[in-house]
């Protein structure tokens, strides 16, 4: 885990990110607490603008940190009842744009909120500090399959990261060892996503305990639809 420490004020980081992808705020509230969170102001238009520069056989990096999950707003509600103090301690992995960091920081919890991609970093920082959140969060790049060497926290959290079956070692690895005892790993998925072959391993290790949550979306085009998420809680044996 590397910790990333971008050179520049809010403003100029805002303009970094404003000349690459062109950028908005959204605000989003979680509990009682507002949060500012930076997004692609035309996410169908830059995607468009990548494909279009994409020759022949060449594959494209479609920016699926960028995107505000349904999962992590409801893992950001669910956190916001955990207990916490200044001492306790998160690690968010998988974050993209670090909404459910976000979400402990603003608690008080001493939060580190980690991505692989250089671009979910900057706009986590953004957000960081948007917030005013700087003093309890901070921004660091980490391969969550690589072995872990760093500290172990209170919580470990993450949002849809069991997208990738060949994954699935490496994280029952990094969450035995970045988990403090008596700490907890708290995930959150796509209700329909069963991750099958994670809760054959993990059990080895982890007693689990999962409840399902969801809520309905309105708006033009929603129709009040469902959706539905699974809320997973895992502590060491």
């Amino acid at each position: 885990m590397r910790e990333y420490t971008p050179n520049g004020t809010l403003q100029e980081l805002l303009h970094r990110a404003e000349s690459r992808f062109g950028t908005e705020f959204e605000p989003v509230t979680i509990g009682a607490r507002k949060l500012d969170i930076l997004q692609i102001r035309d996410m169908p238009g830059y995607l468009e603008k990548l494909t279009a520069g994409c020759g022949q056989g060449q594959t494209v990096e479609l920016p699926f940190w960028a995107k505000i999950w349904q999962a992590s707003v409801l893992l950001g509600h669910f956190l916001h009842t955990i207990p916490g103090t200044p001492h306790t301690t998160a690690l968010e992995i998988g974050a993209g744009i670090g909404l459910c960091g976000l979400v402990t920081a603003a608690r008080g919890i001493d939060t580190t909120i980690t991505d692989i991609d250089e671009d979910a970093l900057l706009f986590t920082r953004i957000n960081i500090l948007q917030n005013g959140l700087q003093e309890s969060a901070r921004v660091a790049c980490l391969d969550f399959t690589a072995p872990w060497t760093d500290a172990k926290f209170d919580y470990v959290i993450g949002s849809e990261v069991l997208y990738q079956e060949e994954n699935y070692e490496s994280l029952v690895e990094l969450f035995r060892h970045a988990v403090k005892p008596g700490g907890e790993v708290i995930l959150a998925r796509d209700f329909r996503r069963k991750s099958t072959k994670f809760f054959e391993m993990a059990p080895k290790y982890f007693h689990i305990m999962e409840k399902t949550i969801g809520f309905k979306e309105s708006g033009e085009g929603k129709d009040g639809e469902k959706f539905l998420c699974t809320i997973t809680r895992m502590k060491l044996k």
